[in-house]
C-alpha cells in the first residue's frame, strides 16, 4: 500500500444529523477520501457543488469505479417519518436501499467494511431481555439488523450494527439540531426562556454527544475484528432521569443567563415507548471494547451545547 494511500470511505445518507455532523468533523482528517451518494428522496440543495457525489440509483462505470475501492461503508440514511410514535406505515425504500449496497458488496467488493446505524428503540425498553420494539422505528432498524447479521455470516462479510442513544451535540446545520430532543430542550431555553415538561421526567435515560460519535466513526475505519454481523451500542452509561438533566440544562442555563426560567408542564397523554427507561450500560459497548475514546459526560456535553447555542443565536 501506498506512503500516501488515503482510506476511501462512502457515506450513504449524509445529510442527517450525523452524516452532516462526521462530514464537518472529517474536515479535520486529510487522510480519509470521502465520497457521498444521494437518491430519490435527498436533500438535493445539500449535495450541489459537492464533490465525489454519487447517483445510489444510477450504479454506472463511474460509480462501481469508486465504490470496488473503498475501504469502509456508512449506512447512516434513515427514515424519519417512521420515528414518529403514531405512524402507520414502513418505509421500505430504506431496506432495500440497504440490500442493494450489501448486494453491490458482495458483487464487487467483499473485502470493504459497513456499519449500519441503527437505534435504542430496536430494543425497546431495558426491562426487556430480549429485543422488543415500541414502535415502527425501532420495528424496521431491528430488521436491518437482522439483515446485517444474516447476509455478514452467509456471505463471511464485514459488516455490523450500531445503536445509539438519544444524541446531542452542536452542528452548524440548525435544521439537523433540531432532531435531537435535547437540542430542542436548550434552543428553546435560549430564544423563549422556558422548559417544558412532561409525564416522563422521572424515567432513566442515556445520552451520547454527537463528537463522541464522529470519534469512533473514524476510529472503526481502522477497525476489522468486530465486523462479524454482531449489534453493538456506543456511548455513555451515566444513569440520568429526564428530570435530572433539565436540572443541569438549568444550572448551565443559570450560569450563561440571568432571564428568570419559565417551567411549563404539560400533562398529555405520553405512549409506553415515551415512558420506558432506556439507558447503556458497559455490555456490548463499544467506548469500552475498543477504549481509548474518552467519552463526554452528560455535564460537560450540555454546558458546550449551551455555550454554543448563545454565540450561534447572537449571530442571528
Amino acid at each position: 500500500m501506498p506512503i500516501n494511500y488515503k482510506k476511501k470511505i462512502l457515506l450513504i445518507g449524509s445529510s442527517g444529523y450525523i452524516g452532516n455532523a462526521f462530514l464537518d468533523y472529517l474536515k479535520k482528517d486529510n487522510k480519509i477520501d470521502v465520497n457521498l451518494t444521494y437518491n430519490k428522496k435527498s436533500n438535493s440543495s445539500f449535495y450541489r457543488n459537492r464533490s465525489n457525489t454519487y447517483d445510489i440509483e444510477k450504479i454506472d462505470k463511474r460509480f462501481l469505479k469508486m465504490f470496488k475501492k473503498i475501504d469502509l461503508i456508512y449506512f447512516l440514511a434513515s427514515s424519519e417519518n417512521t420515528y414518529l410514535n403514531d405512524s402507520f406505515q414502513i418505509d421500505n425504500y430504506i431496506t432495500n436501499l440497504l440490500l442493494k449496497v450489501i448486494n453491490l458488496v458482495i458483487r464487487y467488493n467483499k473485502k470493504t467494511k459497513m456499519i449500519y446505524m441503527s437505534s435504542e428503540n430496536a430494543h425497546g425498553n431495558k426491562k426487556n431481555v430480549k429485543d422488543s420494539p415500541l414502535n415502527i422505528y425501532g420495528i424496521e432498524k431491528l430488521f436491518n439488523e437482522k439483515i446485517i447479521e444474516i447476509f455478514s455470516h452467509n456471505y463471511n462479510l464485514n459488516l455490523l450494527s450500531l445503536r445509539l442513544s438519544n444524541i446531542y451535540g452542536f452542528t452548524y446545520n440548525l435544521n439537523n439540531n433540531l432532531k435531537s430532543s435535547l437540542n430542542r430542550i436548550i434552543i428553546n431555553l435560549i430564544k423563549n426562556n422556558e422548559i417544558n415538561l412532561y409525564k416522563n421526567k422521572n424515567c432513566f435515560r442515556s445520552f451520547t454527544h454527537i463528537d463522541d460519535i464522529c470519534k469512533l466513526l473514524i476510529k472503526l475505519i481502522y477497525k476489522k475484528e468486530i465486523y462479524n454481523g454482531n449489534v453493538y451500542y456506543f456511548g455513555n452509561c451515566e444513569k440520568k432521569t429526564i428530570d435530572q438533566v433539565i436540572s443541569l440544562i438549568k444550572k448551565g442555563y443559570n450560569k450563561e443567563y440571568s432571564n428568570e426560567i419559565r417551567i411549563n408542564m404539560n400533562d398529555k397523554p405520553l405512549s409506553f415507548f415515551e415512558m420506558r427507561n432506556f439507558y447503556l450500560t458497559k455490555k456490548n459497548n463499544l467506548a469500552y471494547i475498543l477504549g481509548s475514546i474518552k467519552i463526554k459526560n452528560i455535564n460537560d456535553g450540555i454546558t458546550d451545547l449551551i455555550s454554543n447555542y448563545k454565540i450561534y443565536y447572537k449571530k442571528q
